[in-house]
């Protein structure tokens, strides 16, 4: 019953009405023919008969009637919801200004729709749209290509129908398009019997690419022309580009790197360093310039500076890192050089101040001494008419007298501070701390950990003279109120700072300004190197100026 059901539901509806009127008529003619004959009077049967020809007739027709009307309304509802699903595929590919072809392959005809026509630049009455149309529409450079793809869809060896090409349009002028489209309908062997697809105008979009094109070949040529060495890789170190300069210096290919790491090529020991440096780039901070050593094709480590961008979507996320590298081995020796001289020349400082500091002591000192003694004893010696005449001009000798032995020692001090050979650092720093305050009238508040051992003292000597060098540029320049030194022993790290509460000014700006004649930073950094630490200063106009050094405590 299931299969007469499904039968019956697909038959066409003026089908279905015949059928109907079919049985209708079979169950009529047998069994009211039975039930006339069973009657006995013949007139009467015969009259009967008549009339059940008419009631038959009457009853079909309203049987028809109301069949047909029920027909009527489901075609009607069909065709009104066909319509309306007709209007919004319209308003869809309008909106995506996208034209529809419906090829009959029986036939070679196709349907175009308005918009189809619209982009190919004629109306329906101008053109028989078949297969040859469409063809003529291809550029001749273009055609074999389109063909191609078209042959092999309707071949069943690719599951779409997709292709760009230049068409001209009915004005004559070339433009692009997208043609996309499948075969919806096949006959028992395979063949195909109707395709669909839709056409797009792509012209624009294709006239940005070839636009980004060009840029994208003018910048590699301004790339390739380069004297620097300029890559580009992934967050993970992946090469996606490197230009001439850099496969020459480390001799590769642009195969052998594209798809490979940078770290290779670099010392093992700076990739920590330079990694780190490397995550710490952000998209407010995008640039981070890196000097480390590489492996260059001969083999020699060489010094290189990168100068890293990274480049970030808009959901902040870093996608690649371009990087442009020069060789700076040169300099790195010249500032070698300058080092070892900046350094013999602090070493050299600290001999002729030890060497001063014992003249005056063995000399000046007692020389002093000695004629204070001259003085004393001159003075007894006189007649007591005389000393009382010249008490006041021997008081005010006696008094000068000590107060130049005072400048002395204090010089001697400067010079070479004995609490520092005594007492260490701390004690040191206190010391200078009073005579500082003493001398410039700058408070200087103080924080020095009463934890700390003694160091070598070099290296004592130097965070002392670090700490000179930085209070005495902040009561000369910070227009400062107050100071602030520290000096804390923290993880097996020794930091020092000096702080004011000054002017401040923008620290890289101030190092080009100086260029070469800023002495007294470089002796800094110069002195903080020596004992393996690490100098930092950070300032800004209106925020004062902090001087920082580090030092790893002796093992």
């Amino acid at each position: 019953m299931g299969h007469l059901h499904r039968d019956y539901k697909n038959l066409r509806p003026e089908k279905r009405v015949a059928l109907i009127y079919l049985i209708i008529s079979i169950v009529w003619i047998l069994f009211s023919d039975a039930a006339v004959f069973l009657l006995p009077d013949r007139g009467f049967r015969l009259a009967l008969h008549t009339l059940k020809g008419w009631l038959f007739v009457s009853t079909s027709a309203v049987v028809i009637y109301y069949l047909m009307r029920h027909y009527v309304a489901q075609m009607k509802k069909a065709w009104q919801e066909a319509l309306a699903s007709e209007e919004r595929l319209n308003l869809v590919l309008q909106s995506v200004n996208d034209g529809v072809w419906d090829w009959d392959l029986r036939t070679g005809l196709a349907y175009l729709s308005p918009k189809y026509y619209e982009i190919v630049g004629y109306s329906p009455g101008q053109i028989t749209p078949d297969r040859q149309f469409f063809l003529s529409l291809i550029h001749p450079d273009d055609r074999p290509q389109v063909n191609e793809v078209i042959d092999r869809h309707l071949q069943r060896e690719t599951a779409d129908y997709r292709a760009e090409f230049r068409m001209i349009a009915g004005d004559g002028q070339d433009k692009w398009v997208l043609t996309r489209g499948r075969v919806v309908e096949r006959d028992p062997d395979g063949q195909p019997l109707r395709m669909l697809g839709t056409i797009s105008d792509i012209s624009e979009r294709k006239r940005i690419e070839l636009t980004l094109q060009e840029s994208e070949n003018r910048y590699r040529t301004v790339v390739e022309d380069q004297t620097e060495v300029i890559c580009r890789f992934l967050p993970d170190g992946t090469f996606i580009f490197a230009n001439e300069v850099y496969c020459r210096l480390f001799d590769k290919t642009p195969e052998e790197l594209i798809g490979n790491r940078w770290q290779p090529s670099a010392h093992p020991d700076d990739i920590p360093a330079i990694e780190a440096q490397l995550r710490a780039m952000s998209p407010a901070n995008p640039i981070v310039v890196i000097e480390n050593r590489a492996y260059v094709a001969s083999g020699e480590l060489r010094w290189m500076q990168f100068a890293n961008r990274g480049f970030y979507d808009d959901q902040g996320q870093l996608r690649e890192i371009q990087s442009v590298g020069r060789d700076i081995t040169d300099r790195k020796k010249i500032e070698e050089t300058i080092r070892r001289y900046i350094q013999r020349l602090l070493e050299q400082e600290e001999e002729i101040r030890k060497k001063l500091a014992s003249e005056l002591h063995d000399q000046i000192c007692q020389d002093l001494t000695a004629l204070g003694l001259d003085i004393a004893m001159i003075t007894r010696l006189l007649p007591d008419e005389a000393r009382n005449g010249l008490a006041d001009r021997i008081k005010d000798t006696q008094a000068f007298l000590e107060e130049i032995i005072r400048s002395v020692r204090d010089i001697m001090a400067e010079l070479r501070p004995p609490v520092l050979d005594y007492f260490g650092l701390a004690a040191a720093l206190n010391w200078h701390a009073e005579i500082f305050t003493k001398r410039t009238g700058l408070a200087v508040e103080l924080d020095l950990a009463d934890n700390l051992e003694r160091m070598a003292p070099e290296k004592e000597l130097a965070l002392l003279r670090i700490a000179q060098e930085a209070m005495n540029n902040a009561s000369k320049y910070a227009a400062a109120t107050t100071l602030r030194l520290s000096l804390a022993r923290k993880d097996g790290t020794i930091r020092m700072s000096v702080s004011d509460n000054g002017i401040g000014f923008d620290v890289g700006q101030e190092l080009q300004r100086l260029g070469n004649s800023g002495w007294g930073l470089t002796i800094m950094q110069e002195r903080a190197q020596s004992i393996n630490g690490h100098f930092a200063m950070d300032s800004a106009p209106g925020r004062g100026t902090t001087v920082r050094v580090m030092l790893k405590e002796e093992a």
